[in-house]
């Protein structure tokens, strides 16, 4: 009976050693917590990751897969208005100039094979649809340096090539004044700090201006051409003023502003379709959200594409 007494009183008695004294200190909390909201941020950390770097791998496809299907379907665009309008062109008339954006010569190159639609204006907008006349300067066939500038990589690289030009090789152009060639002198790389290949001349000459490098346009590749025979006879023409992003080494910068708001957007869309996936049937959601997010898509790499200097 003592026996069963004294087990009873042991057990009915408080556990003294695990609960603590007033005023002593009390237990450590659970680090349970703590874990499972360092593995949220972890897996938070990794969707981020993984979420920017498959957005860098589509804007490598849309600037090398893409974008050469852009500039074909301009280029076409382009063949056929000049082909309509290279009659009833007069630019030799006093005071006329092109419109930028418009076609204004056809260049073709034999000894690389390139054959293109040459437009007015070299900005990084007007070099997705072929080679641009820098506007400042002569026209093809006039009197001066004649600068066209032309993409290397992207947009389908009319420019990739030429490189492996070399001295005596031949340029022709067709424009609405008549057929003039030019002949090849020298393939240079001309870096930062050299003299501006882009300047006026006393000589009447060609200048071909790409990046170099080729993934990096922090210089240019420059061809220097002597047009043959004597000048074309055109009245002088109003000035134009061009800037920065006109030579072919900087982008615009107004792409990274629009590239923001765009993928924010794109970010909102993918959130929203990833939200509502078990409430909606697969092929309502497919169809909804798979149209917003390739225009979003569309609009922010070609956005961000601004960014990239024109020659590029």
């Amino acid at each position: 009976m003592t026996d069963i007494a004294t087990v009873s009183s042991q057990a009915a008695a408080p556990d003294v050693s695990s609960t603590p004294a007033p005023g002593g200190p009390r237990p450590l909390p659970s680090s349970g917590g703590g874990e499972a909201r360092r593995e949220r941020l972890e897996r938070l950390a990794g969707r981020v990751v993984l979420g920017v770097g498959i957005f860098a791998a589509l804007f490598v496809v849309y600037e090398f897969a893409i974008t050469p299907l852009i500039e074909q379907n301009a280029q076409a665009s382009l063949l056929a208005l000049f082909q309509q309008t290279i009659k009833t062109t007069t630019l030799d008339a006093p005071g006329a100039s092109p419109d930028e954006g418009s076609p204004v010569a056809l260049i073709g190159i034999p000894s690389i094979g390139l054959t293109q639609v040459v437009i007015e204006g070299t900005t990084p907008s007007d070099l997705k649809t072929g080679p641009g006349h820098l506007m400042d300067t002569p026209l093809p066939g006039e009197a001066g340096n004649v600068v066209i500038a032309g993409r290397r990589t992207t947009y389908g690289g009319p420019f990739a090539n030429l490189d492996e030009l070399a001295r005596g090789d031949i340029v022709k152009f067709d424009t609405g004044q008549g057929a003039v060639t030019y002949i090849v002198n020298t393939v240079e790389h001309v870096g930062a700090g050299a003299t501006d290949p882009v300047l006026d001349t006393p000589d009447n000459r060609l200048t071909l201006v790409t990046s170099d490098p080729a993934y990096l346009a922090s210089g240019r590749l420059v061809v220097e051409a002597s047009l043959q025979g004597r000048p074309l006879d055109v009245a002088s023409r109003r000035p134009v003023l061009v800037g920065t992003a006109d030579l072919g080494l900087t982008g615009d910068p107004l792409g990274l502003a629009l590239g923001v708001v765009w993928a924010e957007l794109l970010g909102l869309t993918v959130y929203l379709a990833w939200r509502y996936r078990h409430r909606w049937s697969p092929e309502v959601l497919y169809l909804l959200a798979a149209p917003v997010v390739l225009i979003l898509a569309v609009l922010t790499f070609s956005s961000l594409d601004l960014m990239l200097p024109g020659t590029f």
